[in-house]
C-alpha cells in the first residue's frame, strides 16, 4: 500500500469564463506583502497562498488546525500567531523560513479555544481572547508564557473580541456569563460579566473595566452573542463592534471615539435603490448564513472606514451611518443580486490592506477568499484566483456530526469522485491526465453524491432539502437532467421527487422490477408528500409532508434514461427515522434506524425483518449511521455514548467486531468494504485516522502515512483508477485524499 495523496489540490472552478473559483470556510487572514497572503481555513489549518495564488498548507503537523484567527507577534512580520480551537502556534521568526517553522504554545489552564489576539512590540507583549477569559504574558518568540489573567473579570467568561487601543485593548464576551457563575452568585461573589471591557495596563496586571454601552438596557447588553471589536490602526481611540442575538442575527453596530470606553449604535440603513423593508439587519440572515464566527474590520489608516460580513460583506466609510453592500447591485427594490460568480455569501469578515492600494480588500466567507482592488469601486471589481490552489473543501459525512448528512462517491464508468460540501454544493473531478479542479453540480449545502452506469453514467445528487438530481455523463462533463421524479403506489407522478433523504447507490445492481427494470440505488427521505403515500390523507395533513420509514428503489429501463423512484419497502410506523442504507446487488437492502435497530428486507418478498443487534456492555445502542454489504458479508457503523463499534451480520445477528487487534473506541465517520478482491477487505476512517482491515473486521491496522495529523475524516469510499485500486478518504476541510492499495508493483516503479 501507497502513501496517502490528495486527491485534487485545487479548489471548484465554478465559472470558466470569469475564472471564478470557491473554496471552504475561512476565519480570518493577514497581508504578508508581495501579495502573498497568510488564511486562517476553520477546519483546514493555516495556508499560504503565494502571488501566483499557489497554496500550500502550513499546519499539517498540528494537532489542532481548526483555526479561528490570526496575528502578527511583538517580533515583527516573521512572527505569526494562530488561535486554533485547541490550542495555540507560533512561528519561530529566527529560522530560515518561519512560515514553516510553527510550535505549539501552552495555554492557560482549562483555555481551549482562542478567538483572538493581539501584541505589542514595546514592551513585547502577547493578549488572548478565549473560552475562559482574557489572558496576557510578556515575551518574545519562543518564551515560555507565563499567562496571567486580566483583573476585573470572573474566570469563567467566555471572550470573543479583543482590540489594541490607546490605553491597553479592548475585550468583547462571546455570551453573557450568568449562567456560568450562578453559582458564584450564590455564594454572594460574582456578578454577571457581559458587554465590552476596556483594559488598562498597570504597572504588574492589565485591569478590566466595563464599558457604557448607550441605548441598551442590562438584559438587552446580557444577550449580546458573539461581539467583535476592532480599531483603526493608526487612530486607536476610534473603535468599532458588531454583535449577534439570540438567534444569530445582527444585533447592534457599535463605534466608540474614546477607545472603546463609551459606545453608541450605528445606523443600520443600506445604501442603494432598494425598498424600506430592507437594512442590515434584515439583508444579513441569522447564525444559518455561515454560523456564529462573524467579526468586524476597521481600516488601519482611515478611522471612518469599517467593514463586517453576515450573509453579505458591506463597508460603510462614514463611520457607520451608512453601509454598502459589496460585488453585487440592487437588480429591484426587493433583490440584491452578486454581480459575478466570484462571490459567495455567508461571510466571516473582511480584511482591508492599505499597503498596496488604499481600497483593497478580501472577503473571507464559506467560499474561501475574494479580492478587490477598490471596495468603493464597480460590484463587478472583484477576483477570486486566491482560491484555486486552496484545498480546505469541507465534506460531510454520514454520521451527522457536522451539521448535514452526506457521502463521498466513487465512480466506476470513468475515473471521477464526488461529494457534498458544507455551503458549496455537490461536486466532482477527475482523477486522470493530470489534476482536474473540482465542478460543481449543484449549489447550497451539498448531500447525497453517487455514479450509477445507466444510460452511459448518471451522477445523482441532492442539497439538503430539495430533490434527487440526475446529471448525464456527456463529452467528459456532467448535464443536469432535471429531478428525479417519484411513481407513486397509486400511479401519479411526484415531478419533485423526494427530498433530503438517506441514500446509497447499488453498487453491483442485479435486481429487476417487474417491468424488467434494474433498480441502481435505494433512498429513505424523513418526509414525504402525504399525498404521495397515503389515502385517504388525514385533514391535518392535506397539502403536507407526513413523516415517512419507507424505503423507495430507483429504477430504469436498459433502453431509456428515464429514472424514478418507487416503494419497495416499509418499516414499522413506530420505529426511528431510517439513517443507513446498505446493499450489495439490490436483492436485500438494509435499513438502520436512529435507535441502533437494523432491518433486512428482501426486495419484492414480503415486509422487512427485524434482526438482532448486540448491546455494548456499558453504554446503549445509538445511531446507524452506515451500512455496506458485498456478497455474503455485511458490515455497519453504530454509534453509542462518545463513541461507536463496527457491527459485522452473523446470520440474523449483528454483532461488535472485538477481535485483538480492534478498533479505538471514538467517533467512526466512514466505512467501506472491498468488492474488487484485495488484501484490504475492510476500511474505517475516526476523526484522526484510517484503519484497514484484511479480514473484514477482525483485525484493523492503522493506515495514516501522509495524511495530516488531525484530517478530520469523512467518508471513505474504494475505487478503482485506470486498472489500479485506490481507497479515497474525504475530510472536513483538508478536501479528498486518496492511496493506491492494489497489490501489484505501481506503474511508476
Amino acid at each position: 500500500m501507497q502513501p496517502w495523496v490528495v486527491a485534487n489540490p485545487q479548489g471548484i472552478l465554478v465559472d470558466n469564463q470569469q475564472s471564478a473559483w470557491h473554496a471552504g470556510r475561512v476565519f480570518d487572514m493577514l497581508s504578508l506583502g508581495a501579495g502573498r497572503i497568510l488564511v486562517a481555513s476553520a477546519t483546514g489549518g493555516v495556508w499560504l497562498i503565494d502571488g501566483a495564488f499557489n497554496g500550500f498548507p502550513l499546519s499539517d503537523d498540528w494537532e489542532f488546525p481548526d483555526t479561528q484567527c490570526l496575528a502578527f507577534g511583538p517580533d515583527g512580520g516573521g512572527h505569526i500567531f494562530a488561535g486554533c480551537q485547541g490550542g495555540l502556534y507560533e512561528t519561530d521568526p529566527r529560522a530560515a523560513d518561519p512560515l514553516h517553522a510553527w510550535h505549539p504554545v501552552t495555554l492557560p489552564a482549562h483555555v481551549n479555544t482562542v478567538y483572538r489576539i493581539v501584541a505589542t512590540s514595546e514592551p513585547p507583549r502577547v493578549v488572548i481572547a478565549t473560552d475562559r477569559s482574557v489572558w496576557w504574558a510578556t515575551g518574545n518568540a519562543g518564551t515560555a508564557y507565563a499567562w496571567k489573567e486580566a483583573t476585573g473579570l470572573d474566570a469563567e467568561a467566555p471572550f470573543f473580541g479583543l482590540a489594541r487601543c490607546d490605553s491597553g485593548v479592548i475585550a468583547a464576551v462571546r455570551n453573557s456569563a450568568a449562567g456560568l457563575v450562578g453559582a458564584g452568585i450564590g455564594l454572594g461573589g460574582a456578578k454577571t460579566v457581559s458587554g465590552i471591557y476596556v483594559g488598562q495596563w498597570d504597572a504588574t496586571d492589565l485591569v478590566m473595566k466595563p464599558s457604557v454601552i448607550n441605548g441598551f438596557n442590562k438584559s438587552q447588553l446580557d444577550s449580546m452573542r458573539y461581539i467583535s471589536v476592532a480599531t483603526c490602526r493608526d487612530h486607536l481611540d476610534r473603535a468599532f463592534a458588531v454583535c449577534a442575538d439570540s438567534n444569530g442575527a445582527v444585533f447592534a453596530i457599535l463605534r466608540s471615539t474614546n477607545g472603546g470606553q463609551v459606545w453608541d449604535q450605528c445606523s443600520t440603513k443600506l445604501e442603494g435603490n432598494h425598498s424600506g423593508k430592507w437594512n442590515v439587519q434584515s439583508i444579513s440572515g441569522t447564525v444559518e448564513q455561515g454560523g456564529w464566527h462573524k467579526t468586524i474590520s476597521a481600516h488601519p489608516t482611515n478611522p471612518d472606514v469599517v467593514g463586517f460580513g453576515w450573509a453579505h460583506a458591506m463597508v460603510s466609510k462614514n463611520r457607520g451611518d451608512s453601509w454598502r453592500l459589496l460585488g453585487g447591485d440592487w437588480v429591484d427594490p426587493d433583490t440584491f443580486s452578486y454581480a459575478t460568480s466570484h462571490m459567495h455569501p455567508d461571510v466571516h469578515t473582511v480584511y482591508f490592506e492599505p499597503e498596496f492600494t488604499n481600497r483593497r480588500l478580501y472577503i473571507l466567507s464559506d467560499g474561501g477568499v475574494i479580492q478587490t482592488s477598490n471596495w468603493d469601486g464597480d460590484s463587478t471589481d472583484f477576483k477570486s484566483a486566491m482560491n484555486r490552489n486552496l484545498a480546505n473543501l469541507q465534506f460531510y459525512a454520514t454520521d451527522v456530526s457536522r451539521g448535514f448528512w452526506g457521502t463521498l462517491g466513487a465512480c466506476d464508468f470513468a475515473p471521477l469522485i464526488g461529494g457534498g460540501l458544507q455551503d458549496n454544493g455537490n461536486v466532482w473531478c477527475g482523477l486522470v491526465s493530470g489534476f482536474h479542479e473540482w465542478q460543481k453540480a449543484e449549489g447550497g449545502d451539498g448531500g447525497w453524491v453517487a455514479f450509477i452506469k445507466h444510460s452511459g453514467g448518471q451522477l445523482l445528487a441532492n442539497t439538503m432539502g430539495e430533490g434527487v438530481e440526475r446529471f448525464g455523463w456527456k463529452a467528459n462533463a456532467f448535464t443536469d437532467d432535471g429531478t428525479v421524479p417519484l411513481l407513486t403506489v397509486y400511479g401519479n407522478v411526484d415531478a419533485d421527487g423526494l427530498k433530503g433523504p438517506v441514500a446509497e447507490a447499488v453498487p453491483r445492481p442485479r435486481y429487476r422490477n417487474g417491468a424488467g427494470e434494474l433498480m441502481h440505488a435505494v433512498c429513505a427521505p424523513a418526509m414525504v408528500s402525504a399525498a404521495d403515500i397515503m389515502r385517504p390523507i388525514p385533514l391535518e395533513l392535506d397539502g403536507k409532508d407526513a413523516q415517512s420509514r419507507i424505503i423507495f428503489g430507483l429504477f430504469g429501463g436498459d433502453s431509456t434514461p428515464f429514472l424514478y423512484w418507487h416503494d419497495i419497502g416499509r418499516l414499522p410506523p413506530y420505529t426511528a427515522a431510517i439513517s443507513a442504507l446498505g446493499t450489495d446487488d439490490g436483492g436485500v437492502v438494509y435499513a438502520g434506524t436512529g435507535d441502533g435497530r437494523i432491518f433486512a428486507l428482501s426486495v419484492g418478498s414480503g415486509p422487512p425483518l427485524e434482526l438482532n443487534v448486540e448491546a455494548p456492555l456499558d453504554s446503549p445502542k445509538g445511531r446507524i449511521s452506515r451500512i455496506v454489504a458485498y456478497m455474503r458479508t455485511a458490515c455497519a457503523i453504530m454509534h453509542s455514548g462518545a463513541g461507536a463499534y463496527v457491527l459485522r451480520l452473523d446470520s440474523l445477528t449483528w454483532r461488535i467486531l472485538r477481535g485483538p487487534l480492534k478498533l479505538p473506541f471514538e467517533p467512526i465517520h466512514g466505512l467501506d468494504i472491498n468488492r474488487m478482491g484485495a488484501t484490504v477487505t475492510l476500511a474505517a476512517a475516526t476523526e484522526s485516522s484510517v484503519y484497514v482491515s484484511p479480514d473484514f473486521g477482525d483485525n484493523w491496522l492503522q493506515y495514516t502515512v501522509g495524511l495530516p495529523r488531525s484530517p478530520h475524516c469523512s467518508d471513505l469510499r474504494f475505487g478503482a483508477v485506470e486498472g489500479r485500486q485506490f481507497l479515497f478518504l474525504s475530510t472536513f476541510g483538508r478536501s479528498v485524499w486518496m492511496a493506491d492499495i492494489d497489490e501489484r508493483v505501481p506503474r511508476d516503479h
